[in-house]
């Protein structure tokens, strides 16, 4: 059986690299999934969007030096390549129950795969409502 095409290359962004690890096996469980890439810093992670087809970029909130100004910049330069930016906290093991928090970025994880693959909506100069005339989601 051939492996699924990929249609969804992912560049992974953390410090430790137990939890880039991780995060690669599990993704890389879903079929037409693949991580391309991955990073321990902004800095280096920036270079590899600059050089790779990068689809989704995961990244650690936790990072050193991050703030909202740093995050920011950081969404902005991954989305002028043409990736889009999943943001998670990736403090696992500092939660108050580890398996659930572990159980919860599972389904970010997942809930991130499911609306990249329902498309991006489009860009508007202003706000207008968005809900569907008819029909409910089920």
């Amino acid at each position: 059986m051939e492996p699924a095409p990929i249609k969804i290359r992912i560049l992974i962004v953390d410090d430790q690299l137990v939890v880039r690890e991780g995060l690669r096996m599990l993704i890389e469980n879903h079929p037409g999934t693949r991580v391309v890439a991955m990073a321990r810093s902004r800095a280096e992670a920036l270079e590899l969007v600059g050089r790779e087809k990068i689809d989704i970029v995961i990244l650690d909130l936790e990072l050193e030096g991050a703030n909202a100004d740093a995050d920011q910049a950081f969404l902005q330069e991954t989305e002028r390549s043409g990736a889009d930016a999943v943001l998670m906290n990736t403090g696992i093991a500092n939660a108050q129950d580890p398996v659930l928090m572990a159980e919860a970025m599972k389904h970010a994880v997942l809930a991130g795969r499911q609306a990249y693959l329902a498309g991006r909506m489009p860009r508007k100069l202003y706000a207008t409502a968005s809900s569907p005339l008819e029909g409910v989601v089920r």
